[in-house]
């Protein structure tokens, strides 16, 4: 068996791997997949979402990205269904290749797992989701206190976090309901409902903007919160997956930031055309003693993106994360 996986290559689990596996099981796409330096089945429910062939090993969006950190891994008996395609010739810029860098860092609290983060007048909203104690939390940001919180219904799962004026629009799960918030005094002032799952939201001035898990976004009416169209994500260049399962949003000046759920890169999207411009890798965040599979138990998702337009910096964090970093984003030095 060799000890050390093909770049790029399908695998199949080893029998001494890092989860403890040893089962050899294959998924429906007829192998697992090096990704990330783990070998990993195409996504969670085990349908095959890989459109040009299996992604690299050590860096998820990017053919070139030399590492690889799959020794643990074989990628003997590996699936010939799911090997490595080369993609259609496309003529269109592919999108810029950015990394973030720390600006300044802000405590946050690990009980908080956040599904929605925004930044207004010089505090931070966030929506969390845990099972029977979802919140809605207004901090302080220099010291990560909270200032205000509410908790939602037991049997509501708190998601995506929007402002639209003087009231704020938080997503829940599965429930089909977007509960509304006065921003002043905390109070519930309506709710709108909308069918399937709610994942990130955000406002871009004119409309709501939604994702759901899929590599779409939703358009929706600010005073209605009705379906105006959808707007399908894509990309060009030489992207080794489809962008599935968009998850927290920012709206910014025509574009969308997007988290992109299991993954540790951000995406840039033209909301006009559904054209992805940027993807920007925030690996380095978990470079930070505190920010690691040990510190945080594992629970290693980005998640939530709040901007600052006095500065133009981002903030970013993660599930249950014990910091909020800003960030600035510039070029990535491996593709200049």
């Amino acid at each position: 068996m060799s000890s050390t996986a093909r770049f790029g290559a399908p695998c199949t689990l080893a029998p001494r791997n890092p989860n403890g596996t040893t089962d050899g099981k294959q998924n429906t796409c007829g192998a697992y997949l090096c990704i990330d330096g783990r070998c990993r089945s195409c996504v969670e429910d085990g349908e095959c979402e890989i459109e040009y062939g299996a992604p690299t090993c050590g860096h998820l969006l990017d053919t070139r990205w030399p590492g690889n950190r799959c020794g643990n891994y074989s990628n003997a008996g590996a699936s010939p269904a799911i090997r490595r395609q080369d993609p259609p010739t496309i003529a269109t810029k592919p999108p810029a290749r950015l990394t973030v860098e720390v600006v300044r860092t802000y405590p946050h609290s690990q009980q908080a797992h956040t599904e929605g983060l925004l930044f207004h007048d010089g505090e931070l909203w966030e929506s969390t989701g845990t099972v029977g104690d979802s919140q809605l939390r207004r901090l302080a940001l220099g010291t990560g206190e909270e200032v205000a919180a509410v908790r939602l219904d037991q049997d509501l799962f708190g998601e995506g976090l929007a402002r639209d004026g003087d009231r704020l629009v938080q997503l829940t799960f599965s429930s089909g309901r977007a509960l509304l918030w006065s921003m002043k005094t905390l109070e519930r002032v309506g709710e709108f409902a909308y069918e399937g799952e709610g994942w990130g939201l955000c406002h871009d001035g004119k409309s709501f903007v939604m994702s759901n898990g899929t590599s779409s976004l939703q358009i929706r009416d600010s005073e209605t919160f009705a379906l105006k169209h959808q707007v399908d994500v894509r990309t060009t260049g030489t992207l080794p997956f489809r962008f599935l399962r968009l998850n927290e949003l920012e709206c910014v000046d025509g574009e969308v930031l997007a988290n992109v759920f299991e993954y540790r890169e951000l995406v840039r999207i033209d909301l006009a055309s559904g054209e992805i411009t940027a993807i920007i890798d925030t690996r380095n965040l978990l470079r930070h003693a505190d920010v690691s599979s040990d510190a945080i138990d594992g629970a290693l998702d980005l998640n939530g993106i709040a901007y600052v337009p006095e500065s133009q910096h981002y903030l970013l964090t993660g599930k249950s994360w014990p910091r909020i970093f800003e960030v600035r984003f510039v070029d990535d030095p491996l593709f200049r």
